[in-house]
């Protein structure tokens, strides 16, 4: 997920894309990754307060829908 999240944040062989990219560090931390947890914390401060709430709903979609709806 870290390594996603990476790519979307940089765009390095994806668009770039901070939603995503917040979205899969999002999810990394919740699986108890500290790397993931710093770079979400990271990537929040790029976004702004409705950019994050998307993002936010992006991961509990795609959470709830056990990966099958990620974007």
């Amino acid at each position: 997920m870290l390594r996603l999240a990476e790519s979307y944040g940089s765009g390095r062989g994806v668009t770039k894309d901070n939603l995503s990219a917040y979205m899969w560090y999002s999810i990394a931390a919740t699986a108890s990754s500290a790397d993931g947890e710093m770079a979400r914390d990271r990537m929040e401060q790029q976004l702004s307060a409705k950019q994050l709430q998307q993002a936010r709903e992006l991961a509990q979609r795609c959470q709830d829908s056990k990966f099958q709806e990620c974007r």
